[in-house]
């Protein structure tokens, strides 16, 4: 219901639930990971959107292959585009660095990003117009 009517009520309740620890509620999202990913280079609803990441980045899960979904989502480049200084989205911005982080969590996605020149740019975030709520995600201190 929420992709059918691109409901961000919904997706920001779908995106909370996402972010229990219990993995037996985590692994359910498994099977929407692929459509999850699709939707990060195809929607234009921002708030839509940045339920979708927080999704995407609540998910720690060992067993998605971080990596395909990368290359088959061109996440990489998708990344670069939404981590621009000047980006009016803070919230969005903040979420894709959560991402950041998730996929990071497995070793080949870490080495691609690093690759990719996504570490410079996280750091010319540091060094922005950034706030210190999005500083503290990059740099993973606690709130």
């Amino acid at each position: 219901r929420a992709y059918k009517n691109k409901d961000s009520l919904i997706m920001k309740m779908i995106r909370n639930i996402s972010s229990h620890a219990s993995p037996d509620i985590k692994n359910q999202f498994i099977a929407f990971v692929g459509p999850l990913g699709e939707t990060l280079v195809t929607e234009n609803d921002e708030a839509f959107l940045t339920e979708v990441v927080g999704t995407l980045a609540n998910l720690t899960i060992p067993d998605i292959d971080y990596q395909a979904l990368m290359s088959e989502y061109g996440l990489v480049d998708w990344i670069k585009s939404k981590l621009k200084p000047d980006s009016a989205n803070d919230e969005l911005s903040l979420n894709v660095v959560v991402l950041v982080g998730t996929l990071c969590a497995d070793d080949a996605c870490a080495e691609v990003l690093a690759k990719s020149g996504i570490i410079q740019i996280l750091i010319e975030l540091l060094h922005g117009k950034f706030k210190k709520k999005i500083i503290r995600f990059i740099v993973f201190l606690p709130s």
